[in-house]
């Protein structure tokens, strides 16, 4: 399914870009750790961003069951809520994803938009474990 801001709300491609993200991040754990898990989720918002956090957790050896404490949590990045301009970020719209340059506040330069047609897995990086970082 492609998105495009013109058929999806953002909170609907919010939750499509962390559905694909958690698949990848998944698919990570799985291959190179057998007793370590993670998702990725966002953990409330912000009136201007949204906060994208990863969680680490332990697999329950007995039962096969994902075990998260809460206490492994780290921000990755911030998805824009609405189109706006500061003069740290400059001028971004309303989807974009940002990296986190602290666990409040978004990096600088956009590395993608939940309405892309890649459904902002462009901003990830090759394994996707977190967002890119950008090389200049």
């Amino acid at each position: 399914m492609e998105a495009n801001s013109n058929t999806l709300d953002l909170t609907a491609a919010v939750n499509l870009f962390l559905s694909l993200w958690n698949e990848k991040f998944a698919a990570h754990f799985v291959k190179h750790y057998d007793r370590l898990c993670g998702r990725v989720l966002t953990d409330g918002s912000g009136s201007k961003f949204q906060r994208i956090i990863t969680e680490r957790g332990f697999v329950n050896q007995e039962t096969g069951a994902h075990e998260y404490s809460g206490s492994s949590n780290s921000a990755q990045g911030f998805i824009a809520l609405e189109d706006g301009n500061s003069k740290a970020l400059g001028y971004y719209r309303r989807g974009d994803i940002f990296i986190a340059a602290s666990f409040k506040v978004p990096g600088k330069n956009v590395r993608g938009s939940v309405f892309s047609t890649t459904n902002g897995l462009e901003s990830l990086n090759s394994d996707g474990t977190a967002i890119r970082y950008l090389r200049g």
